[in-house]
């Protein structure tokens, strides 16, 4: 596994989102790194996913651009993109999922959650109902439950 430093990750959202840092991030290269990983946190879109009018427009020529270059980015970045719910109609994602590895990790349901508790806790007796308060309280991000 390749250990990636804090100056060469990059990580956009739609709170910043500005296609060319973006562009910059995944086709310059880094003054001391090598690799770089960026995550893109809101690509592909999904359907109940609003943008302004001028940021669609950004985003489309990103997507355009991408596509255009059949998804060459330069060896040493890893670019990875997040949704919750991608629109699977979209051309990038039907892009992506031609091209490029796509995993999917669906949310535990509630018995998993229960499982995956029970194993972090072997050292304790725990019954169903404080597992079930458990998630109750703290939710079903396996993140928090683990913490």
């Amino acid at each position: 596994m390749q250990k990636f430093w804090p100056d060469s990750i990059f990580s956009f959202s739609l709170d910043n989102l500005d296609i060319e840092q973006i562009k910059q991030a995944i086709y310059s290269s880094g003054l001391f790194t090598t690799k770089k990983l960026i995550i893109i946190n809101w690509l592909p879109l999904d359907a109940a996913t609003k943008l302004w009018e001028d940021k669609s427009e950004q985003l489309q020529t990103f997507v355009d651009g991408l596509l255009k270059s059949k998804g060459k980015i330069p060896e040493d970045s890893l670019l990875v993109f997040i949704a919750s719910t991608p629109d699977k109609r979209l051309r990038l994602y039907k892009f992506l999922e031609k091209n490029t590895i796509v995993k999917e990790f669906k949310q535990l349901k509630n018995s998993d959650l229960e499982k995956f508790i029970k194993n972090e806790l072997t050292d304790c007796d725990i019954d169903h109902t404080t597992i079930q308060y458990l998630i109750t309280k703290v939710g079903s991000d396996l993140y928090r439950i683990w913490s």
